[in-house]
């Protein structure tokens, strides 16, 4: 047993983690010749498919393949790669990809042989480094299949198994990135060859009206039309609190702390509640509709709890409750709670 990984060992991960994110962050183009890959990927479609060699079949980005194989392969047979690999081997850049591909084509098949290419190196990592630098031991057959498919993910972007047919996807031609998330306010923060494009700021999706519109033109009005939490969140962060409230014509109804409920005016003297409050974690501001009724802020903090909360009587010496989005977590139990969340993410 490892408890304690050497000063050498420590070394090498961070060496080799740096690697790794070269590899999943590539924005080289790959080469397409099928002597790259053919051996490898003939070693996939026998051991894990039990099929034949497949022909290759280059496409630009995740995008092109979905329509490939939804509107001109529709009758491609499929195969799931993931359960097999899982039997023999043991979620925000792999995510904003798939959201996006989720959310933009919900009338397409969805396809579930996909397979992240490049983007597979964070859990082919976790397998690699202790058998390389820890003397952890696999079987051979295990072995073999991890050196193929990490040689894979040096090589390409994303890949599809079917039956005959095997496509590969280019890498991205850019990458932004905040930290680790995905973010860009003048342009795509993630974009393909073929102009297959996503928007996002601080590793939200939004659209590219939202990333790309100046913060001073873009129209503070989308808060109150935004049905997405944490869009909204990025729309008032880049629109900036203080101007929202201006442009929208509140009116103070309430303030507690960090809290305040405003009466917005959603147009032709139209007014509801909303609860201002900032999230303690990243120190931003949300805007969230409340029940028409509500006119204290504590009202409105009862109103987004869960029913089973809202039962429990509010105390200042009550117990701390947590909220995160629309979930909820206190004591069970509890006799008395807090009237405000101690975490609001």
């Amino acid at each position: 047993m490892i408890n304690k990984l050497t000063p050498k060992q420590e070394k090498q991960l961070i060496e080799f983690r740096e690697e790794c994110l070269k590899i999943g962050l590539s924005t080289e183009p790959i080469k397409r010749e099928i002597k790259e890959y053919k051996e490898i990927i003939d070693y996939i479609y026998k051991n894990y498919l039990n099929l034949s060699s497949p022909v290759i079949w280059y496409v630009d980005s995740p995008l092109m393949l979905n329509l490939l194989t939804n509107l001109v392969f529709p009758h491609l047979e499929k195969f799931n790669l993931w359960n097999n690999l899982g039997n023999n081997l043991g979620n925000n850049l792999r995510n904003n990809l798939r959201n996006n591909l989720e959310n933009n084509l919900q009338k397409l098949k969805y396809f579930q042989n996909i397979w992240w290419g490049n983007l597979d190196i964070y859990w082919l990592s976790f397998y690699i480094f202790p058998e390389k630098y820890l003397g952890v031991s696999y079987t051979d057959f295990q072995i073999t299949s991890l050196e193929y498919f990490y040689q894979l993910c040096q090589k390409i972007g994303w890949i599809w198994y079917f039956k005959d047919i095997c496509f590969i996807s280019d890498r991205p031609i850019f990458i932004n990135k905040k930290g680790m998330l995905l973010h860009s306010e003048s342009q795509p923060a993630i974009s393909f060859r073929d102009g297959y494009s996503i928007w996002c700021l601080n590793g939200v999706n939004v659209t590219k009206e939202i990333v790309e519109t100046p913060a001073e033109k873009l129209d503070p009005h989308l808060v109150i039309t935004e049905k997405n939490a944490e869009v909204r969140r990025e729309i008032i962060r880049k629109i900036g609190i203080e101007r929202v409230v201006q442009k929208l014509g509140t009116k103070l109804l309430d303030k507690k702390g960090d809290y305040e409920l405003l009466d917005i005016n959603l147009g032709e003297n139209r007014f509801r509640p909303y609860l201002k409050m900032r999230n303690p974690s990243i120190g931003v501001y949300h805007i969230e509709g409340v029940s028409p009724e509500c006119r204290t802020v504590e009202q409105a903090l009862n109103f987004r709890k869960p029913k089973e909360l809202r039962e429990i009587p509010i105390s200042e010496n009550g117990e701390d409750w947590f909220q995160q989005g629309d979930v909820c977590i206190w004591k069970k139990g509890a006799k008395f709670v807090k009237p405000k969340p101690s975490i609001l993410t």
